[in-house]
């Protein structure tokens, strides 16, 4: 049997992430010596991203970075939520936002193929974490989609008939109906996060600024 302890184990899944079986055997395999199971469970981790190729990873963090008038925003995606919360995962994606903001890559594939300051590529360091990089998806949501509103008027004109209303108070019930929906998918007529008494609008105009187009981002879409 080979040279190690439970604390070599326990080091050794702390420096890797892997599992504490794994972590025997990568001792077991080094003789207990303990860079060489670093190498070991390396190589074994490379060896398994070919085997995840094509399995979701709807799970991750969506990190992002302002600096000198620069910002820049990255998604790093895993099977797991388990794995999207451990420590390793979010240095990950740490260091990648960090350079980043330091490469300006004009695209994914440019910046998977630039060098970190280790001397890895991007691709490489992801590899070697076990990780997939998932291509930021944009939605945008400058407006409300004309057949969204049309669809909730419908709805509301559907549900007053149908509980009896009369055709005068209908159009009340519509407006009422339309409004409250606008408030809920539209910026602007959202409640502040800080202050649910304003509104977005009413912050920005004390501002005296405006917005002229903003994203939707979520993980894994």
């Amino acid at each position: 049997m080979a040279n190690y302890t439970a604390e070599d184990v326990k080091k050794l899944r702390e420096a890797t992430a892997a599992g504490m079986l794994d972590c025997k055997k990568a001792l077991d395999e080094a003789d207990g010596d303990f860079q060489k199971a670093v190498d070991i469970i390396r190589v074994k981790g490379l060896k398994g991203v070919t085997k995840r190729e094509g399995r979701t990873t709807s799970n991750g963090v969506v990190l992002a970075k302002t600096e000198n008038n620069l910002g820049v925003m990255i998604e790093l995606n895993c099977e797991t939520d388990f794995v999207a919360k451990g420590e390793r995962f979010v240095e990950l994606a740490n260091e990648l936002v960090d350079h980043l903001a330091v490469a300006k890559s004009a695209s994914l594939e440019e910046f998977l193929a630039s060098t970190l300051p280790s001397g890895q590529s991007v691709q490489a360091r992801i590899d070697e974490g076990n990780a997939t990089l998932g291509a930021p998806q944009y939605v945008d949501r400058d407006s409300v989609p004309a057949e969204a509103i049309e669809a909730e008027r419908r709805i509301a004109e559907d549900t007053a008939r149908n509980e009896g209303k009369p055709e005068a108070s209908i159009s009340k019930i519509v407006e009422g109906r339309v409004t409250g929906f606008v408030k809920e998918v539209s910026l602007l007529e959202q409640a502040f996060a800080k202050d649910a008494k304003k509104t977005v609008k009413q912050i920005l105009d004390e501002a005296k600024t405006t917005v002229s187009k903003f994203h939707r981002f979520r993980v894994g879409q």
